[in-house]
């Protein structure tokens, strides 16, 4: 009997030794995948990272670039060597059958085999390329090229401006201008406007007052009663044309991370406030002829006017954070004009205005990837 117990020691070492080796190799396996797991995992990061850089050199490109990078949209390149990588773009509008204000960069990375995409917004420009240093093209707190009157108790900090066959009067005893006045001939130029299709029908909310949501397209005629406020929340640059807006004790309300180009044909007459984080998050771009009624009572607009041939009028005790480009301009009663003030180096002089005159591209935003 001992002579058996000692011949079965010998498939049982065999079958331990054959388990163990088999628990060898899967544990071998297992640390072998994880570790081609975590070098994929390594490479489709660096992969997105160059991806990003590749959208952002075509997009600053295409900003650098102008009108003439409308010519790439519908494009592909060819790849191009960057760090561990390479990577290719893509160019194309944002809705294919019905090209608007977007074109979407798509650049591709590829890392030791591995992929990954990042995608990036860019709105076009119609007319004035003012968004990203609006007080630099707007150096005067008020400018007008034909004339500008100056009543009651207006305080404008900031400097004026008005060209050498222009007039300037000032009607009221108390009108302070904390800045320069300036004979200077600016040379601006009316803006291009988009959407030249038929434009929505009016729109004029009846019922409970509540908030009204304006999105990127060619509207009628606005009228907004008290209560209803114009929300604009589209990220990036929203650029909406109306014929004619009217608000009362209505405000604009412009979301964080959102720009407006509000294009005017007829009449801007608004009468609340303007709610944004910054004064560059709106403009507004009245066609000629136009005429712009801001704010009366105790209101605050933050945004810049800009119509070299419309008029703008202002009155009451509102305060005006931004500056004004106009044909005329009106103010009296109390009102404030408040000049954001221009960064070093952002000055537009005179001779380079007309480099702002052509369609382009502005970055808007990263669109994000599942």
């Amino acid at each position: 009997m001992i002579r058996d117990r000692r011949g079965a020691a010998l498939p049982i070492a065999l079958i331990s030794m054959l388990v163990l080796t088999l628990l060898g190799t899967g544990l071998w396996q297992y640390s072998t995948t994880d570790t081609i797991q975590v070098a994929r995992q390594e490479n489709r990061m660096k992969a997105f990272y160059i991806a990003r850089s590749g959208a952002e050199a075509t997009a600053k490109w295409m900003v650098d670039k102008g009108a003439s990078a409308s010519d790439m949209v519908g494009k592909n390149s060819m790849p191009t060597d960057l760090g561990d990588g390479s990577f290719s773009v893509t160019i194309e509008e944002e809705d294919p059958y019905d090209p608007g204000n977007r074109v979407i960069i798509h650049s591709t990375a590829t890392v030791g085999g591995v992929s990954a995409r990042a995608s990036l917004a860019l709105s076009r420009i119609s007319g004035v390329n003012v968004a990203s240093y609006p007080s630099g093209f707007f150096p005067y707190a008020i400018y007008a090229e034909e004339y500008i009157i100056l009543g009651g108790n207006v305080f404008i900090d900031g400097s004026v401006g008005i060209p050498e066959d222009g007039d300037l009067t000032i009607n009221g005893a108390a009108v302070t201008i904390d800045g320069d006045t300036d004979r200077v001939d600016m040379g601006y130029e009316d803006a291009e406007f988009p959407y030249d299709g038929d434009p929505q029908p009016d729109l004029s909310p009846t019922g409970q007052p509540q908030p009204v949501e304006i999105k990127a397209q060619r509207y009628g005629v606005v009228d907004v009663g008290p209560g209803r406020h114009l929300e604009f929340k589209t990220p990036g640059v929203m650029e909406v044309r109306m014929s004619s807006l009217e608000t009362r004790n209505a405000n604009i309300i412009i979301a964080d991370g959102t720009k407006v180009r509000l294009f005017i044909d007829e009449l801007f007459d608004h009468k609340g406030s303007v709610e944004a984080s910054s004064s560059d998050q709106l403009i507004v771009f009245m066609a000629p002829d136009s005429q712009a009624s801001l704010p009366i009572g105790n209101s605050v607009f933050r945004g810049y006017v800009y119509g070299p041939n419309a008029h703008v009028d202002f009155s009451g005790t509102q305060n005006f954070h931004g500056a004004i480009v106009a044909g005329t301009v009106f103010t009296n009663g109390n009102a404030g004009v408040f000049h954001p003030g221009v960064t070093e180096g952002e000055w537009v002089y005179p001779e380079d205005v007309e480099d702002y005159f052509e369609d382009g591209f502005e970055i808007d935003y990263w669109i994000p990837t599942n």
